[in-house]
């Protein structure tokens, strides 16, 4: 579901009336509360890499970073046994 609401209205808190149609039949309908806060207000928050935290951003990339070099020092010591061996 997805509701957009374009507005110019200045920050404020408003009454908004609403219908949801199923069809052309009319399945719910009333009255909500909308508040408008001034743009820059809220923190930015998403779906994605960007949206989240700086803890949880470590918390992704700390084991792929392990990973990566685990695998670059496993190919470099097999390499150096190699030559040893020769």
């Amino acid at each position: 579901m997805l509701a957009e609401i374009p507005t110019r209205l200045p920050a404020g808190n408003y009454i908004a009336k609403y219908k949801i149609y199923n069809d052309e039949e009319v399945k719910q309908e009333g009255e909500v509360s909308l508040s408008i806060l001034p743009y820059g207000t809220l923190q930015e928050a998403g779906f994605g890499f960007n949206g989240l935290s700086v803890a949880h951003k470590i918390s992704v990339l700390l084991p792929i970073f392990v990973v990566i070099i685990s695998i670059i020092y496993i190919i470099h010591n097999r390499r150096r046994n190699r030559k040893q061996i020769n």
